[in-house]
């Protein structure tokens, strides 16, 4: 983040924001850095430095603790849920969007009835407890919702309607 919207050429470093916002040339990049700095904080733009995770798992380890200490979950730790939950459920694929929800839902109460089971003193990783509990209760339930479901041909005509017997 270092050198995001600050340029060099012919020794000099520029700071432009946006194709149309040039905030001038300078001939030190602290110099740069700090005008670019105070126009984004002005414009409530600050820059954060990207994580490569989406939930971090030492935020998540020390909710966790909390949230055991406490006997019921901070509201960061159920964001964090939601967000792994979000996050596995792409890797699947369902024809219906209703089942993707339905899903959903099913993983969230079942992490909502299992998370107090996760033992800090055995490992210090929570997250891979949790993503597990999401994965089971997502195949679970996928299973559990295509039971009965097959494939019906409308053409098939027999004494009965649709079916041939009873």
């Amino acid at each position: 983040m270092k050198h995001k919207y600050i340029t060099m050429s012919h020794n000099k470093f520029h700071v432009q924001i946006y194709p149309l916002i040039y905030l001038g040339s300078f001939e030190t990049e602290q110099e740069a850095i700090k005008v670019r700095d105070e126009y984004l904080k002005n414009k409530n733009l600050i820059l954060k430095p990207k994580t490569k995770n989406y939930v971090e798992y030492k935020d998540m380890n020390y909710e966790m603790i909390v949230s055991l200490a406490q006997g019921k979950l901070t509201n960061k730790l159920t964001q964090m849920f939601i967000l792994i939950n979000k996050r596995v459920n792409r890797k699947f694929y369902y024809k219906n969007e209703l089942d993707r929800q339905d899903v959903i839902q099913y993983s969230i109460c079942r992490l909502l009835e299992n998370w107090y089971n996760c033992d800090m003193d055995k490992t210090d990783n929570c997250f891979s407890y949790i993503t597990e509990i999401i994965k089971r209760a997502h195949a679970f339930h996928y299973n559990e919702l295509m039971i009965g479901r097959s494939n019906i041909s409308i053409d098939r005509h027999g004494e009965f309607g649709l079916y041939d017997k009873l």
